[in-house]
């Protein structure tokens, strides 16, 4: 979980998590980018957004053969999901 800040994730590998890829939480106060990354083969999703009026956004990725949901976005998220 980020608290204060920002992140940029880029040109990773998240493969092969038995419980899920990644999970992307914070509040209103972050900027989170997950772009040009490989999300694959992970068990319960590829990537979970969590928390309300967090708005990360998930730009340019692969997103294949997961489990469960490629992009899961809890209630009241904001994600920007951008193909």
């Amino acid at each position: 979980m980020l608290k204060l800040g920002s992140l940029l994730v880029t040109r990773s590998l998240f493969h092969g998590h038995k419980n899920g890829g990644l999970i992307l939480m914070g509040h209103s106060m972050n900027a989170v980018e997950l772009t040009r990354s490989l999300v694959t083969g992970n068990g319960l999703f590829g990537v979970h957004c969590i928390g309300a009026f967090f708005v990360p956004r998930v730009t340019d990725n692969l997103i294949q053969k997961n489990n469960g949901p490629g992009i899961l976005v809890d209630v009241a998220n904001k994600a920007k999901v951008l193909l």
